[in-house]
């Protein structure tokens, strides 16, 4: 599987209406964003699947003004991917989470307490009945 969203907004405040951003907080969003996923069942009991992602640069404004008081989150891009064996009822995986990057801002202002999402790895045991 694999897909392209575009995005283009254009906002305005209904007549009589204002907004003190000029609606700009509303449209803090990437333009462009590619994706793809593929899985594979390479047995019986074992299965792999990666998911890879591309995410556009955005900007977030808390005023009409693009000045300083803008930050911009920069694009980025991520994969997954997990390996499964299945056995009846059992499912044993290990799943992979951003591992392209140690960790990468989704959104936000630069601050030192602005959080990041970081890699991760976990086993999963599943039993289905």
């Amino acid at each position: 599987h694999a897909g392209y969203d575009y995005l283009r907004e254009r906002l305005s405040n209904l007549p009589g209406y204002t907004d003190a951003e000029g609606t700009l907080g509303e449209t803090a969003d990437p333009r462009h964003q590619v994706f793809a996923r593929a899985v594979v069942e390479a047995s019986k009991h074992w299965e792999f699947d990666a998911d890879w992602r591309w995410i556009d640069h955005f900007v977030i404004a808390d005023s009409p003004t693009s000045g300083p008081l803008a930050a911009v989150v920069p694009s980025y891009d991520e994969l997954g991917a997990r390996i499964a064996w299945t056995r009846g009822p059992l499912e044993l995986s290990v799943v992979g989470q951003n591992l392209l990057h140690a960790r990468h801002q989704e959104y936000g202002y630069p601050s030192p307490t602005n959080e990041f999402i970081q890699r991760t790895a976990y086993a999963r045991a599943v039993v289905r009945y």
